[in-house]
């Protein structure tokens, strides 16, 4: 579902424990994605106070630490990601194992209804 929402050109934004875990993540989200390359920003790790950034017009892949549940809850609450969310952001929350998909009009659509294989 992840590879989908890239090939879409859509933003992702990756969000775990430390930093070994997110940048690994967020480099292996583009070698997965071969034969095809990612045009947009890539930033494999942003600052917590660098929130703002997920209301880019331009589609991206990034990643940042939670140092906590607390913090994760924080972020995922934050009326920024959640804009952002009803505009195309997906989010990868590693800490719970979970996939929460952009909520943009006719996106889930073409997520399920595609021919693609996975």
């Amino acid at each position: 579902m992840v590879l989908k929402v890239l090939l879409l050109e859509r933003s992702v934004l990756v969000i775990g424990r430390n930093v070994e875990e997110v940048t690994c993540c967020t480099c292996t989200l583009l070698r997965l994605l071969v034969p095809f390359t990612w045009a947009s920003a890539f930033m494999p790790l942003i600052r917590s106070d660098m929130l703002e950034f997920v209301s880019s017009p331009v589609p991206f892949l990034a990643g940042m630490v939670a140092r906590d549940i607390h913090q994760l809850e924080s972020i995922k609450n934050d009326s920024c990601i959640k804009e952002a969310v009803k505009e195309g952001l997906s989010i990868i929350d590693l800490y719970r194992g979970r996939l929460t998909v952009t909520s943009a009009d006719g996106i889930w659509e073409m997520l399920v209804d595609s021919h693609l294989p996975w």
